[in-house]
């Protein structure tokens, strides 16, 4: 019996013990899970060179599972500590970002303790363009100087359309019309000698020789490329004084993404914009449309409020009411060795130009519709044969259409009838069909490499006020470049362009640019190079005769030629997250043959090619990054001098500009803050006085100062922003010229319409 118990009692305890056991280790266990669950994920670092902390850095922590994302920035000791969240899982992602390094990319486990050294390198700084480039590149490596205008710039400007990008930038003026919008000059030169395109498109419509740069939205623009100085052996006509180059958005990252914007400013301004993208296999493609609405703007307008327009001289509106609605279809496929890639955008505008009521009872005035659309098809082909030899080509058929309707307003019933006297409407229309095709080649083991290529333009004009009401031009051109590296340090491209134009003697178009890599940090770059610009149709056929005009085109023109040389100068310098940049440049062009409207008799005027001109000047640029804030300044001084005939010439004229920003970027708030200064010296402007004289003219100086601040929410799919334009409240500028066919008189020039309060919602998913 004694046994017995014995056994009983032994047998109990070892089971006891061994539940005890269990309890203990599963406790433990328990325990041990929660602690290491409970641990802070630290990561360290350094910079590989001198094994120092590197603060400031940005450790972005992803959930592998959920995607969610956490930034944590690395204090003083180099550490970024991450404290447990259970919707994390076990292991998680990072990405570490720091200003001058190399990116790191890695994954851990919750609770571990990861040591990181960050290679410096100055490839994270480098951002690809392709304007003037046998292959894509970075800014930094191009052979051209490129202004690079990222989609980070546009979203902190809160830019609506290209003007209110390029207006602040060093070099650039931008010229306001209240019927033919924004025109652009680059380096003094007027916008009639500047190329605009769309991925390598020309865009058609040129009124007075400009292309208005308000009606090119920027919601489907990825970045944009700037080129000052001639590109005409890779581009032809009117890029004699520079190209810009808009890039838009390809393939979307994920299968599907979606965004839209609502921007409004004080003023009257109503903008809706939405995006939808997809990608799917080898296939990619986008759809956008976009709303842009103002009903005008006057002086002495309520800062908050549009009054409704009333039978008085206050329907007159110095900023003219207009509506813009945009659209466009994307399509394109991954091929093997290439992509291909269609666009189709269409764009309706519609101004409304209110006049003055008339007497002798003030109840009728004369009002006017300018309805602006284009069509823009296109296709492009890029293929690369193998890593050395690539081909591409591109073709396109773009519309362009713009009417004046003259109506007859009844001011007491508010009834318009459309005015039927002669010369009170007008319709024009062109058309461009253009292919353009691109072979770039590298031999094996050669430090050389060239493109050739063929650019093939026809462009159709048409409207009453053009000869015989239609005519045509074709211009079909070869070109080729050769770029040769003797050395690391040296880069050599010489190139030309031949063409044969239908209506004129085009010129042959020879360049020549250098770069030579001083050091890592240092490059200068050289060119001297010949631009030219066509006569355009309404310059070559113009025949417009009413009783207030009497303008005739010029069949006998002759191209206007350009000389351009440049130098620039550019050093960076990186250390510990720290950047500084720093760039010099001097320019010079001659342009001979320019063509003018000059007067031939006492009341008709002819196209001729009358005068020369001269632009030279000089800018530079600083910029400083460091973690959250960066900060930039540039001035530039740009002399115009030109000569009206064979023995008289005007003196050259110089006007200052004066650039600056400051932006602070917090990115655990998901927050940046921007301050734009852009200040314009007085300006020189060729006027006719009141004896049909040439006369030089001047511009007033002002400055435009903005506030920005975007935040992003919910996983940045919300994105808010507010600021202020024009912060001094400029207006009009005083003038002794006129501001255009349509510009306001009386000695000023509109420049900005007030102090622009603004909000915009954006959307991402």
């Amino acid at each position: 019996m004694t046994f017995i118990e014995g056994a009983y009692f032994t047998s109990t305890l070892s089971t006891n013990t061994h539940i005890f056991r269990q309890i203990i280790l599963t406790v433990g266990m328990v325990f041990l899970v929660l602690g290491g669950f409970s641990q802070e994920t630290k990561v360290i670092v350094h910079d590989r060179e001198f094994n120092e902390p590197l603060p400031y850095a940005h450790v972005h922590f992803t959930a592998i599972k959920t995607l969610k994302e956490e930034i944590i920035l690395v204090n003083k000791e180099g550490e970024a500590i991450f404290p447990y969240h259970a919707d994390f899982g076990s292991r998680i992602a990072i990405h570490i970002t720091y200003l001058g390094f190399a990116p790191y990319y890695d994954t851990v486990a919750i609770g571990s303790i990861t040591r990181v050294k960050l290679l410096e390198s100055s490839e994270s700084l480098d951002q690809v363009v392709i304007t003037g480039q046998f292959s894509e590149s970075s800014p930094e490596k191009a052979i051209h100087k490129v202004t690079l205008i990222t989609r980070d710039k546009i979203d902190a400007l809160n830019a609506v359309s290209l003007d209110q990008v390029l207006s602040r930038e060093l070099n650039m003026n931008i010229s306001q019309d209240a019927v033919l919008g924004s025109s652009i000059s680059i380096q003094g030169l007027s916008g009639e000698n500047v190329k605009i395109l769309i991925d390598g498109v020309p865009v058609v419509g040129r009124l007075n020789g400009n292309i208005d740069l308000s009606q090119i939205n920027l919601n489907d623009i990825e970045r944009i490329e700037v080129v000052e100085g001639p590109l005409s052996v890779s581009y032809g006509s009117n890029a004699l004084a520079g190209t810009i180059n808009l890039i838009t958005k390809k393939e979307s990252e994920k299968p599907v993404s979606a965004n839209g914007k609502y921007y409004t400013e004080n003023i009257g301004t109503h903008n809706v914009d939405a995006r939808v993208g997809f990608t799917r296999g080898k296939n990619f493609g986008a759809i956008n449309f976009t709303r842009n609405f103002f009903d005008g703007w006057n002086i002495g307008d309520p800062a908050f409020s549009n009054p409704e327009p009333i039978a008085d001289s206050s329907r007159v509106k110095l900023w003219k009411p207009r509506t813009q609605f945009i659209g466009g279809i994307k399509y394109g496929r991954t091929l093997k060795k290439g992509s291909l890639l269609f666009h189709m955008n269409g764009f309706d505008e519609t101004i409304l130009n209110r006049g003055n009521p008339r007497g002798p009872y003030d109840d009728v005035a004369f009002d006017d519709k300018y309805i602006t659309k284009r069509l823009d098809n296109s296709a492009a082909l890029n293929f690369k044969l193998d890593t050395a030899n690539s081909l591409q080509v591109i073709a396109a058929y773009n519309l362009y259409e713009r009417q004046r309707l003259s109506f007859i307003t009844d001011l007491t019933g508010v009834h318009s009838e459309q005015n039927t006297t002669p010369g009170s409407n007008d319709t024009t229309y062109t058309d461009l069909k253009m292919m353009r095709a691109t072979f770039t080649g590298a031999p094996t083991g050669k430090n050389w490499r060239y493109q050739i290529g063929t650019d093939l333009n026809h462009e159709t004009a048409k409207g009453d006020r053009i000869l015989d009401q239609k005519q045509s031009i074709g211009d079909y051109a070869g070109f080729v470049s050769l770029e040769w590296q003797p050395s690391l340090k040296w880069t050599v491209r010489p190139g030309i362009r031949a063409s044969y134009n239908t209506e004129y003697g085009a010129p042959i178009v020879p360049s020549l640019y250098v770069k030579y890599q001083v050091k890592p940090s240092m490059s200068i770059r050289g060119s001297l190079a010949r631009g030219f610009r066509a006569p355009s149709v309404k310059e070559l056929y113009m025949d417009f005769v009413d009783i207030n005009h009497d303008i005739q085109g010029n069949p006998n023109l002759l191209a206007e030629t350009a000389i351009h040389a440049s130098t620039n100068l550019t050093y960076t310098r990186l250390h510990k997250g720290q950047m500084f940049k720093f760039k010099l440049g001097f320019f010079y062009n001659h342009i001979n043959d320019k063509i003018t409207l000059a007067q031939a008799s006492a009341t008709q005027y002819v196209y001729a090619n009358l005068d020369e001109a001269i632009s030279q000047g000089f800018n530079t640029q600083a910029e400083y990054s460091i973690a959250h804030f960066k900060a930039s300044i540039g001035f530039s001084l740009i002399g115009n001098k030109n000569t009206i005939n064979e023995t008289e010439s005007l003196p050259v004229a110089y006007s200052p500009q004066l650039t600056s920003s400051l932006t602070f970027s917090f990115k655990k708030a998901k927050t940046n803050v921007s301050f734009f200064y852009k200040f314009s010296g007085k300006q020189p402007n060729l006027v006719i006085d009141e004896n049909n004289e040439l006369q030089q003219a001047y511009i007033g100086s002002y400055g435009l100062f903005d506030f920005t601040a975007n935040k992003k929410f919910w996983k940045d799919r919300i994105n808010f922003g507010l600021g202020v334009k024009n912060i001094l409240d400029v207006t009009n500028v005083v003038t002794n010229s006129s501001s255009g066919s349509h510009g306001g008189s009386g000695g000023t020039r509109p420049i900005a319409p007030g102090r622009v309060f603004f909000l915009k919602l954006g959307f991402q998913f």
